[in-house]
């Protein structure tokens, strides 16, 4: 897996797995200190899969930044169910007041507050979801879509990932391990023992 991190109009720096740096600084400021970088585990960014969402769901739904929250944890869990531990994307989850949360997530949608995310304020994924985990996406998702966002918050307030996990005002995070380890004999999406 290799990404592309422009620099400035002219430059684009490749990063693989491992890969060797040496620029210092690009002329936007950003520092990139000489060293060894690796990736994080997962295909994507929790970004990119949120907004693949919103635009999937964006003719029928109503998903606020609280609904796209749960959503995302239970994607992110049933991925990792079916795929070997694999996670879907490489944030991490926190344990806020109302469920586990990317904050990255959150922080780019906080505008919206309690109010439906507007079409208008989102932008396609940066990367190309493919058709398999677009799909994979849509079904949990399908799934989901006439749930009340409060009852996902008092659902994951009742799952171990968020109650061994959770300090009020700390904002922990939740190791995808203890998700993929809940789950392992748990329905993602009814939540009943398998």
């Amino acid at each position: 897996m290799k990404i592309n991190i422009l620099i400035n109009d002219k430059e684009v720096l490749t990063l693989g797995r491992k890969s060797k740096v040496k620029r210092k600084k690009s002329r936007h400021g950003m520092e990139i200190r000489k060293g060894t970088y690796h990736m994080k585990d997962g295909k994507y960014s929790a970004l990119d899969i949120a907004k693949y969402i919103v635009n999937y769901g964006k003719e029928n739904d109503e998903i606020t930044n609280l609904k796209l929250q749960k959503l995302l944890y239970f994607i992110e869990a049933k991925f990792m169910k079916e795929n070997s531990g694999e996670s879907l994307f490489y944030d991490q989850l926190e344990a806020w007041d109302y469920g586990p949360v990317v904050k990255e997530v959150y922080s780019y949608y906080k505008g919206n507050g309690n109010r439906p995310i507007s079409v208008a304020f989102n932008y396609p994924p940066e990367v190309e979801i493919i058709p398999k985990d677009g799909n994979f996406i849509e079904e949990v998702v399908n799934h989901f879509r006439n749930t009340d966002q409060w009852d996902l918050v008092d659902r994951t307030h009742k799952e171990d990932p968020w109650k061994i996990y959770y300090k009020p005002g700390i904002k922990p995070v939740i190791p995808k391990k203890a998700v993929r380890d809940y789950y392992r004999y748990i329905d993602v999406l009814t939540g009943v023992q398998t």
